[in-house]
């Protein structure tokens, strides 16, 4: 359930749109998606410098900063100084390292002519099948600071799967919802 598109405010703060990922490898965000990504401010007038990472259940996240940056920058010092060897492969580290390596610097372009913001998908996600093609639809999920983009199947896949579960989702998510606070 999305917000409802009367022009009201943001009743629930999450909602899902549909793009066609244009030949550049470009994705939109136009001023109604912005509206449910604080982070996303259109009132700066400015590019914002962004990370995009693989997220949990396959898709692409969109970051205003570098997760774990203090471990991330731990382990480039201590490779500075000891090489990884063979015998490292399954350590926590170097599983963490690996995740962090599959992330990639963007830039979320905000044009001041169209007030909206542009986002060229990395090139290494869309080779790994992470993010859409050019020409392609993608799947865009924003839910306060949290921006997803998904490739359309990875989506129906992800949501067939969740209603197959519906029942423990809803469970889990109350008492998710009720830790948390509001």
């Amino acid at each position: 359930m999305g917000a409802d598109n009367s022009g009201e405010k943001n009743s629930t703060h999450f909602k899902i749109w549909c793009r066609t990922v244009d030949p550049q490898s470009r994705i939109r965000l136009d001023a109604e998606l912005v509206k449910f990504v604080p982070w996303l401010d259109p009132a700066k007038n400015r590019d914002l410098a962004c990370i995009a990472q693989t997220g949990p259940e396959g898709e692409l996240q969109i970051l205003q900063n570098i997760p774990h940056g203090e471990l991330l920058s731990g382990i480039s010092k201590s490779l500075a100084q000891v090489a990884a060897d063979a015998s490292e492969a399954s350590a926590s580290w170097l599983r963490f390292a690996r995740v962090i390596a599959t992330q990639w610097p963007l830039t979320c372009s905000y044009d001041r002519k169209n007030k909206r913001f542009t986002i060229v998908l990395p090139k290494e996600a869309r080779d790994l099948g992470l993010a859409p093609s050019a020409g392609s639809t993608a799947v865009i999920f924003a839910a306060g600071g949290l921006l997803e983009i998904w490739r359309a199947s990875s989506w129906l896949e992800h949501i067939h799967k969740a209603h197959a579960e519906l029942p423990t989702i809803i469970e889990a998510a109350a008492d998710e919802i009720e830790r948390r606070g509001s």
